[in-house]
């Protein structure tokens, strides 16, 4: 075979080998992915790499991918900051006067602990995604080892139906859910 066959041959096998049958049932992108922790997908009985890009790609839709374990540090008790977005809260839905109570007992209560997916479940909110720009920021702040603060909690009452609300730290939970969703969560909780 001459040179230009050769490589016309040699170009047939890498594009025959880079590409995927979809009509076999077993080559999904969700068992491709699971595969691709270890580096390789199985594509109709043949183990190839898969780019990076792919990995990417598929992996914020799909799977979450676990962080390094890196130790939770929590500050003693809110800042500023917090009941400030807390009240702004509370003023929506209760009324000033009810608010402002409310945010005088955070101030006195003790901080306790929850697991994440316990506070998720309890409050009825759905897992923000891990692109939202205040999850990346805590998830950045947990990566980096910096402090967060307590998340301020007003207790619900499921025989009333009303669901635990959450004041302030929607977004620090739905980070550590991302970490660890059973990793204990300091919080300040009352009594509406």
């Amino acid at each position: 075979m001459h040179a230009a066959g050769q490589q016309h041959a040699r170009a047939r096998l890498v594009r025959q080998n880079r590409t995927r049958r979809t009509d076999d049932p077993r080559c999904d992108s969700a068992f491709d992915l699971a595969r691709s922790r270890q580096g390789h997908s199985f594509f109709c009985g043949k183990l190839r790499p898969i780019s990076p890009a792919c990995i990417l790609r598929w992996s914020s839709r799909r799977v979450r991918i676990p962080m390094s374990k890196q130790k939770l540090v929590w500050k003693k008790k809110p800042e500023a900051q917090d009941y400030e977005g807390a009240l702004s809260f509370l003023l929506l839905i209760y009324p000033d006067a009810k608010a402002r109570g409310l945010l005088r007992l955070f101030r006195k209560a003790k901080t306790i602990e929850h697991a994440a997916k316990d506070l998720l479940r309890a409050s009825g909110l759905p897992l923000l995604p891990r692109e939202e720009p205040h999850v990346e920021a805590d998830l950045t702040r947990i990566r980096k080892g910096k402090d967060l603060p307590p998340v301020l909690l007003v207790r619900g009452d499921m025989t009333q139906g009303v669901s635990l609300v959450v004041a302030d730290g929607y977004h620090r939970i739905c980070a550590i859910c991302y970490y660890d969703e059973s990793a204990p969560i300091p919080c300040r909780l009352v009594s509406a």
